[in-house]
């Protein structure tokens, strides 16, 4: 009975011992499953990298041909935007004489406007109606005689002139040639043949380019 019970206390060491046995073997199996899944990835990257490098580089050399091209633009931008400055300037230049005549013809058609309506009204005293007809005459004579004046003076040679008419007497505005004595008689003479304005009263000014 001892050695039956000793037999079947045996066979269930022995049984058990087994079971650790494949235990261990199935942990080892999965460990070297696991150890080459990792070696097989780990040659995979390695073989993937040096694809990768170039275009990296690639990448680089765009951005940096990008970035030149935009400092080019920029600069483009700039080159052109001190030249519009500049021919801004050129123009503005040109343009005062012009911008002088419209501002002297609009402050007059204004002037006379007024005075028109000052004449047309019933209402207004009969001197006051006078008064304002004369000043419409005179500021037509006088719109055309500074008119004159220009002309006769650009003729002499000047790039531009300028006239304006006003209570005190006349101002004459010359553009480019040079300015003297003789220069001065010349266009005074002008300007009393045109205007009947006494010498005393005019004044010659020379704008600077």
């Amino acid at each position: 009975m001892n050695k039956q019970g000793n037999r079947s206390s045996q066979r269930s060491g022995f049984r058990f011992h087994g079971k650790q046995i494949l235990l261990l073997g199935l942990v080892a199996l999965v460990i070297s499953a696991g150890y080459y899944r990792w070696t097989v990835e780990r040659a995979e990257l390695g073989a993937a990298v040096p694809t990768a490098a170039p275009a990296a580089e690639g990448s680089d050399r765009n951005e940096q041909k990008s970035d030149s091209g935009n400092e080019n633009v920029d600069k483009n931008k700039t080159e052109n935007g001190n030249n519009d400055k500049s021919g801004g300037e050129a123009s503005e230049k040109n343009e005062s004489m012009d911008k002088l005549r419209r501002d002297r013809d609009s402050a007059r058609s204004s002037s006379v406007e007024e005075w028109r309506r000052i004449q047309s009204d019933e209402k207004n005293s009969q001197e006051s109606r006078k008064d304002a007809e004369n000043k419409i005459k005179q500021a037509a004579e006088a719109s055309d005689a500074e008119k004159r004046v220009e002309t006769q003076v650009k003729a002499k040679g000047y790039e531009d002139c300028y006239a304006y008419i006003s209570e005190n007497g006349i101002s004459v505005t010359i553009k480019g040639g040079e300015i003297d004595g003789s220069s001065v008689a010349s266009i005074k003479d002008i300007v009393v043949t045109e205007t009947h304005i006494p010498v005393k009263n005019i004044k010659i000014n020379q704008q600077r380019n």
